[in-house]
């Protein structure tokens, strides 16, 4: 039994459909890319996913559970943490009580000794620590992106949804970006489902690649094979992108 399943999931405003009769799998420990041009409905799809928007039809299974008319909250505590294009942290906090407030609030509800050693172990692995007494205010974008992926992972997810999480990011910020989501998926044997517009990061990070196109999936597979898509040449990537290679 896959991990987490999408069936048949329609969402519509006002008669348009945002996401249209969508299905895929995710196995245990599977580190899936989204992509798709810009309103292609792959936040729509996370929305969904997390409980923020509910399914006009369809049903979102975990492990099995139905949880499409389920709350966040519930979501999250089940096992599905998501991060945020726009990034929301609570500014006038620090980074450790952001963190903490993640680690109080997820799947464990753990107390608020455990949950403070488990924020400084967390605020470690993203690459915060320097920065933990901070206001998330005070912080760079890399920092904010970081801080996302942290809270998320402070949940204690089984299924980690990062969204857009090195938009904006330098180069070097992004080769940065991949090893902390690349090491964090292996050691706490996380299952990612990835929405990112850097291509070089989906093509090194990816196992397998969906691709949404005006709320409808139109490709889904391996990246060699994605990037050869005539479907998804046109779409989204462009002439001469079939040529590339998965770093």
């Amino acid at each position: 039994m896959a991990l987490l399943e999408v069936q048949k999931v329609t969402k519509s405003f006002g008669g348009l459909n945002a996401i249209d009769n969508v299905s895929f799998s995710v196995e245990r420990g599977e580190l899936i890319g989204l992509i798709g041009a810009n309103g292609a409905g792959k936040t729509t799809l996370f929305s969904v996913i997390a409980g923020n928007l509910k399914p006009t039809s369809g049903d979102i299974r975990l492990d099995g559970q139905s949880i499409a008319n389920l709350p966040p909250f519930r979501v999250s505590q089940l096992g599905i943490a998501r991060t945020f294009q726009i990034v929301r942290p609570f500014l006038a906090m620090t980074v450790e009580e952001n963190v903490e407030i993640a680690a109080l609030f997820g799947r464990a509800q753990q107390g608020g000794v455990q949950a403070r050693l488990e924020a400084e172990e967390i605020i470690k692995a993203v690459g915060l620590a320097s920065l933990k007494g901070r206001r998330a205010s005070e912080l760079t974008l890399g920092a904010h992106k970081r801080l996302e992926v942290a809270r998320a992972i402070a949940t204690q997810p089984h299924v980690l949804m990062l969204d857009e999480v090195m938009a904006g990011l330098t180069p070097t910020e992004v080769a940065e970006a991949c090893e902390i989501i690349a090491r964090l998926r292996r050691e706490l044997n996380l299952t990612v489902l990835l929405v990112e517009h850097v291509m070089a990061a989906v093509m090194r990070l990816a196992e397998r690649i969906i691709v949404i196109h005006h709320g409808v999936k139109i490709a889904e597979g391996a990246p060699n094979e994605i990037i050869r898509d005539p479907r998804v040449i046109e779409a989204y990537l462009g002439a001469g992108f079939e040529h590339a290679r998965p770093a």
